[in-house]
C-alpha cells in the first residue's frame, strides 16, 4: 500500500507544473519566457495592451561596495487569454519581452 502511494505521489509531483505556470494544450509556459515562445505555445491572445512605466531599480557596485537607486523605463504587455467557459482566463505580464507574471481570472466565455 505504501509503495503505490509513493508511486501516485512521484507521479503527481513530475505531472505538476510550477506555481506560475500556464499549460497551452501540452505545453507549459512559464515565468521567464519570452514573447515569442508564448505566442508560439499558445497562440494570439484575445486581447493585449501595452504602455511604459518608470521603475526604481537597486544597481550594486562592488568595486566601491555601494547601492544606487535609479529610475529605469520598462515596456510593459497585458495579454489576456480566454480559452473557454470550461477554463479560467489567463492575464500575462510581461516587462520588456519577458514573461514576469501569471494571473488566473474568471471563468472564460
Amino acid at each position: 500500500m505504501k509503495t503505490i502511494l509513493l508511486w501516485l505521489i512521484l507521479i503527481l509531483l513530475l505531472v505538476s507544473g510550477p506555481a506560475h505556470a500556464l499549460r497551452c494544450g501540452a505545453r507549459l509556459i512559464t515565468e521567464g519566457d519570452t514573447r515569442l515562445e508564448v505566442r508560439e505555445r499558445c497562440g494570439e491572445p484575445t486581447q493585449m495592451d501595452q504602455w511604459t512605466e518608470e521603475q526604481t531599480v537597486t544597481v550594486h557596485d562592488d568595486s566601491v561596495n555601494l547601492r544606487r537607486r535609479r529610475e529605469v523605463t520598462v515596456q510593459v504587455e497585458e495579454w489576456i487569454y480566454n480559452f473557454g467557459p470550461q477554463r479560467f482566463m489567463q492575464r500575462l505580464l510581461f516587462h520588456d519581452g519577458k514573461l514576469v507574471d501569471i494571473e488566473a481570472l474568471g471563468r472564460g466565455f
